[in-house]
């Protein structure tokens, strides 16, 4: 079964993720994809842990998998922009596994 979506997005919502800012990180995530009307084309789900504690609080994009690390609301806005919309991932916070 194909999905309505064109991106997936697990924000990770374990303790360390949580405890490191992930709400202002899903806040700014959802203000970005309503602004560049993506809100429709990508589905954003708070994971369980994706094992990268020491360098949250992460995400992962797919189709990939893209995972981004020690993220910021100002990285946020980035990918949204830089990835989902250029379609160039922002190579200086992917992690390498």
């Amino acid at each position: 079964m194909d999905s309505p979506y064109r991106f997936r997005i697990y924000v990770c919502g374990n303790v360390h993720c949580s405890a490191r800012g992930r709400d202002s990180l899903l806040n700014r995530l959802d203000n970005e994809l309503w602004y560049h009307q993506l809100s429709a084309d990508v589905q954003v789900i708070v994971s369980g842990c994706q094992n990268r504690c020491e360098l949250g609080p992460n995400l992962t994009v797919w189709p990939g998998p893209f995972r981004y690390v020690n993220l910021s609301p100002d990285i946020i806005t980035r990918i949204v922009v830089e990835h989902l919309v250029g379609g160039q991932p922002v190579l200086e916070f992917l992690h390498d596994s």
